[in-house]
């Protein structure tokens, strides 16, 4: 009997384009690649605080001091389709009048949900007009995501006091379009992750510039002001968890030492697995003290140079050796169970990540009054405090 031949690498190039294409779809910009985007700042009706019923919104203005609507204004929300617009004004008896305006605009999935009656501004000739959504349409596509059409006519030629209703601003954060990350922000969380990301940037910039030897071009801390020490599960945890992406000085961050074969496996049962699985709890024995031992190794680059340097090993700990802490004197597994703060603010995110507490204004505040300088309290405490950081804000934002 014959065999049938598949041509695999055939088959891998139409599922690669067939992927490819998907994603594509999948992807809420490529439907509107044609239609340009207007910024406009939209005012969206907050339900839970809009005192009217449903039955008796026509015996109701919707704008003014008696009105019962509340709005979320949403700053710098993008809106398609939405072409140029001629806007003619007369004067009339009844004052400044503009000519009839409609039109229709799209609002991608995953952003917000529009209702009759929202509004949104639009400056022309560096003023503001007041638009009124007078039809939503909901579309789901074939991923089940709501995309919406909506229909609008030019209501007011100004804001007409619609800010006086206002109970909550949010910030469009068009960045975050097609990825799991939130769109519409509330604007105080959007200022703290701003002030979060910058921190970050400042501490992946510190601890290049603290600790980057150029001559094994890998990160070496001095103990005790004299031994050059690398740990390399360290650097694996930051190579696993591209802890320095994002920083002003890109470097190639890799093991400058042959690993044994069960490294894996003893990286596991090592302090940085439990701060990736975010789990102190289940596992039995979490080891963070080790030794320092010389690199011996001929083929490594720390052992290339007269001085010696020495690297970490929590394997086997031998106790006639000097025993080296992570967290230096502290109890840190106790802590973090207690959720009880140190005087050390890189160790207290790590405490706050636990515990599922929020990052503030404060905690950054005290990571800025650091005193940065080679010590081995810095070398380990700020690639673990950026990511749990990093893990925060991708919480804040899901």
């Amino acid at each position: 009997m014959a065999g049938k031949f598949v041509n695999t690498e055939q088959k891998v190039m139409f599922d690669t384009l067939s992927d490819n294409m998907k994603s594509l779809l999948d992807n809420p910009y490529y439907k509107f690649s044609d239609k340009k985007g207007t910024v406009c700042q939209y005012y969206n009706i907050n339900n839970k605080k809009t005192t009217l019923d449903e039955a008796t919104r026509a015996n109701y203005s919707e704008l003014g001091p008696n009105s019962p609507i509340r709005y979320n204004e949403i700053k710098d929300a993008i809106l398609y389709g939405i072409g140029r617009m001629d806007i003619n004004l007369d004067i009339t008896d009844f004052g400044l009048e503009a000519n009839e305006i409609a039109g229709d605009a799209y609002i991608l999935p995953k952003t917000f949900e529009p209702y009759p009656g929202d509004f949104f501004t639009i400056d022309y000739l560096n003023k503001p007009y007041l638009f009124k959504i007078t039809n939503v349409e909901p579309n789901t596509l074939y991923t089940d995501e709501a995309m919406y059409k909506i229909s609008y006519v030019l209501a007011y030629t100004d804001l007409h006091g619609i800010k006086d209703q206002v109970v909550g601003t949010y910030v469009y954060n068009d960045t975050s379009i097609g990825t799991n990350s939130k769109v519409v922000i509330q604007s105080d969380v959007y200022n703290l992750v701003a002030q979060i990301q910058d921190t970050l940037i400042k501490l992946k910039d510190y601890f290049y510039m603290i600790f980057y030897d150029q001559k094994v071009q890998t990160f070496i801390y001095l103990h005790n002001g004299v031994i050059h020490a690398y740990d390399p599960y360290l650097i694996e945890f930051m190579i696993r968890n591209n802890v320095l992406s994002g920083s002003t000085n890109y470097v190639y961050v890799s093991q400058q030492m042959f690993l044994p074969s069960t490294f894996g496996v003893d990286y596991d049962k090592t302090i940085f697995s439990c701060i990736e699985d975010k789990d102190v709890e289940t596992k039995a024995k979490i080891r963070y003290v080790g030794n320092l031992l010389v690199c011996e190794q001929k083929l490594s680059l720390l052992y290339a140079y007269p001085e010696d340097y020495y690297y970490m090993e929590y394997r086997e700990l031998n106790t006639h050796l000097y025993p080296i802490s992570v967290f230096g004197d502290l109890e840190m597994i106790y802590y973090i169970r207690n959720n009880i703060k140190t005087s050390n603010p890189l160790w207290n995110i790590m405490i706050k990540y636990f515990n599922d507490e929020e990052i503030t204004s404060d905690d950054l505040l005290d990571i800025k009054n650091i005193d940065y300088c080679d010590n081995i309290e810095l070398y380990y405490g700020i690639p673990i405090a950026i990511f749990c950081m990093e893990q925060m804000v991708s919480k804040m934002l899901a």
